[in-house]
């Protein structure tokens, strides 16, 4: 934790969004993979059957607290 307290405002950004311009606000709804297999996204885009088969998920883990939690 300390080794982020020395870093710039743009630094702290590229640690946190990772480098470049690859992720857009546009994208919010959309799963992003994290590492290579494992995506991340909103509840909205696992209601979306289209979305999952053309991504090849198989499985989901639903990560909320409540009162968000809701049984996939």
């Amino acid at each position: 934790m300390q080794a982020f307290q020395n870093l710039t405002t743009d630094q702290l950004r590229e640690v946190i969004q990772g480098p470049g311009d690859e992720w857009t606000y546009e994208m919010r709804r959309e799963p992003q993979e994290i590492i290579p297999g494992l995506l991340l996204g909103p509840l909205q885009a696992s209601k979306s059957l289209e979305t999952l088969q053309s991504l090849g998920i198989t499985h989901m883990c639903e990560s909320a607290s409540p009162p968000y939690m809701r049984h996939l």
